[in-house]
């Protein structure tokens, strides 16, 4: 055990495991700048800014409607991903560690896809303010 960090151990060792599994398969969603929690945060301010300046119209309200989905979508994903993780790590099998590899794979692509699914509202807000301004 390394000084200063036994404070931060579960006492239940599964516990630790399973935090250490959630870590692997959302660093990526949480902790970049183009990541889904970060670019769900951007979007709603283009949105924000858009709604606030120009004229509301029929595809904004389009583009609103597909940052909702994507950002419900992502979450779900990610609330159903963190129960699977917690059922397998607590459940002691064997295979958990090869399991949990296949999750986070499967996390990635979907990260890059909501992260995809975002960018091109983004985009697409950017867009319109540009021509509009």
């Amino acid at each position: 055990m390394r000084p200063g960090y036994a404070d931060y151990d579960f006492i239940d060792r599964s516990i630790d495991d399973l935090y250490r599994a959630a870590s692997e398969c959302f660093n990526e969603w949480i902790g970049r700048q183009d990541g889904v929690t970060n670019l769900s945060k951007w979007v709603n301010f283009h949105l924000s800014v858009y709604r606030k300046y120009f004229q509301p119209d029929v595809h904004a309200d389009g583009l609103t409607e597909a940052a909702a989905r994507a950002i419900s979508e992502s979450n779900l994903y990610a609330m159903d991903t963190l129960k699977a993780l917690a059922d397998l790590v607590c459940s002691g099998r064997r295979d958990a560690q090869g399991r949990v590899s296949t999750i986070k794979e499967e996390a990635a692509v979907k990260h890059a896809e909501f992260q995809a699914r975002l960018m091109g509202v983004i985009n697409d807000v950017r867009s319109r303010i540009e021509k509009n301004a």
